[in-house]
């Protein structure tokens, strides 16, 4: 069995969890240059609230930039990656310049733009009610074979 599709023992109105997760947007963020490493791309802001944020540089350049500003404010362009939960997971940095002037709006990371599931309930009276159960009950089942016929060739002219 595969995890995140639906099959007979599931309930029908599961959503798979990469159908939850919010599309990546893009974004620009304003912090304090915190850590660089090196080794994996990776540099963290700390937000004037006191979060942190995960950041990875789209390219080996990005990287000369970043030990300029280590412990200045510094604003990040780029494409945030959120969680199926809508929190952020990272950014994937393309641009990093100096952000000593940034307004407050962008102290923080945007929400995610969400479009709401449609999620598949089921009502006690529509319970079984599909596949071979949802044709029991629509066939009179009085005519003879004969007068089935008859509405067979009607139909088929």
């Amino acid at each position: 069995m595969v995890v995140g599709e639906p099959n007979e023992a599931m309930n029908p109105g599961l959503i798979s969890l990469s159908e939850t997760t919010p599309e990546s947007r893009q974004v620009r963020v304003a912090g304090t240059l915190d850590m660089i490493r090196i080794s994996t791309r990776t540099f963290g802001l700390r937000l004037d609230d006191g979060s942190h944020v995960h950041c990875i540089a789209e390219s080996i350049d990005l990287m000369d930039i970043l030990i300029k500003h280590l412990g200045r404010k510094v604003l990040v362009l780029g494409k945030a990656v959120y969680r199926p939960s809508g929190r952020s997971l990272r950014i994937d940095a393309t641009v990093v310049e100096a952000g000593e002037a940034q307004p407050t709006v962008f102290a923080k990371i945007p929400p995610p733009i969400t479009r709401r599931p449609v999620f598949v309930r089921e009502t006690p009276s529509s319970a079984g009610k599909r596949g071979v159960p949802a044709f029991f009950g629509i066939w009179p089942g009085n005519e003879t074979d004969a007068e089935l016929q008859a509405m067979l060739q009607e139909v088929r002219g």
